[in-house]
């Protein structure tokens, strides 16, 4: 191990726990505000927010499984009538720190095909099935704003699905 190396790793040994501690609060911190942002969000358009207990659970996932993110998982019906779930708020990915949105349920949203109102909304897709859509990344993250522009963009992607028709033979 190089000098450069043996230091790094005594630092480390000495100030883990501290770390640990200070990320462990940021993480919970920012799930409370993400939450009260989704909580205090009154202009659901095409979406109605469950309400109790299980209406928004919060999470963090360290990056195990993919870009370390932070959000809160709003679940609810769409307006068609659906069970609907939509995960929401920051994901850190190689372009920046992006405020995203993104359906979880039901089935047909999943992947839906964007048509961002705003500029600054972008997408991406992960296993060319489901469709993140977020806020272009700038220095400085006004988190209440930011949230509340992609899920309204999120909402403009509820569209009622057409029955299929049924031939009958008399």
């Amino acid at each position: 191990m190089s000098d450069e190396e043996d230091l790094f790793v005594r630092e480390g040994i000495r100030c883990y726990a501290d770390a640990r501690r200070v990320l462990h609060r940021f993480e919970k911190t920012l799930e409370a505000q993400i939450e009260m942002i989704v909580l205090a969000k009154s202009d659901w358009t095409s979406f109605t927010r469950d309400k109790g207990k299980s209406a928004i659970k919060t999470a963090h996932s360290d990056g195990g499984k993919g870009d370390p993110k932070i959000l809160a998982v709003v679940n609810g019906k769409t307006s068609d009538g659906h069970k609907a779930q939509i995960h929401t708020g920051l994901i850190w990915r190689q372009e920046g720190v992006l405020v995203f949105a993104r359906f979880r349920k039901p089935k047909h949203l999943v992947g839906f095909e964007p048509r961002p109102r705003s500029g600054r909304v972008k997408h991406f897709k992960i296993n060319n099935r489901k469709t993140f859509i977020y806020v272009e990344p700038s220095e400085v993250i006004d988190l209440t704003k930011d949230l509340n522009l992609i899920l309204d963009e999120l909402q403009l992607h509820v569209e009622p699905v057409k029955p299929k028709l049924k031939l009958s033979v008399s």
